[in-house]
């Protein structure tokens, strides 16, 4: 059993979203969030059961709560937490009623299984996140858009116009300098980790010592390589 004095740590590590995330949250309304475990020496904390407690906080980071929910997860075997927020069990108002033109800031508490308070990581501002969920409500406020229409009949084709005379071909120009280089491209996938790794350093992966068997990046974290 884990001591209750060791500190748990929480990365937060998806808050910054590519675009591909934006769509996924547009069509869900929810944030993606992942973040792994680990306890006051570092160690990942596997197959844990974890209560995760999901604040977001308007206008300053000790603003008021204008939102809350709670997620039930089990650790996965690198300490991964996957989860999404706005898809939590709401205990504080809903998440469709968040206004994303104000500021908003995020707080995560863990409470693994055995504690009796939860641990929380510093409260972070979300940025580029809330985009297409902001687009959708400032589009509803001001009228949401009905169902399109059946499309018209098309037009007469008009007729066609005399051909233009061919212009003289200009004189070939001076050819140009040679261009820079461009950047040396990332290293395909391998299948073994690189040897004496340093704390920070990452590669591709084909599959071969990843949990999911899946091509992908790991991240040496000083002790331990992790998926990501």
């Amino acid at each position: 059993m884990y001591q209750k004095n060791n500190m748990i740590k929480g990365f937060l590590w998806t808050l910054i979203l590519v675009s591909t995330n934006i769509i996924v949250m547009a069509q869900s309304e929810a944030i993606p969030y992942q973040s792994i475990l680990t306890d006051g020496d570092n160690s990942v904390l596997r197959n844990l059961s974890t209560e995760i407690e999901v604040n977001i906080i308007q206008d300053t980071e000790s603003g008021n709560i204008i939102y809350s929910e709670s997620h039930q997860v089990v650790t996965g075997q690198q300490g991964e937490i996957i989860l999404e927020i706005g898809n939590g069990e709401a205990s504080l108002f809903t998440f469709q009623d968040i206004d994303w033109t104000k500021p908003n800031f995020v707080s995560i508490g863990f409470k693994p299984e055995g504690f009796t308070s939860f641990l929380y990581n510093d409260t972070v501002e979300l940025l580029s996140v809330p985009y297409a969920l902001f687009a959708l409500k400032v589009t509803c406020q001001q009228g949401c858009p009905g169902p399109k229409g059946e499309d018209g009949d098309d037009g007469v084709d008009g007729e066609n116009g005399v051909d233009g005379a061919d212009g003289w071909d200009g004189q070939t120009g001076q050819q140009g300098e040679t261009g820079y280089s461009g950047i040396e491209g990332i290293t395909s996938a391998q299948n073994s980790a690189p040897t004496n790794p340093l704390n920070g350093e990452f590669y591709i992966d084909d599959g071969t010592n990843r949990a999911d068997g899946q091509p992908g990046f790991r991240y040496y974290t000083g002790v331990n390589w992790i998926d990501l």
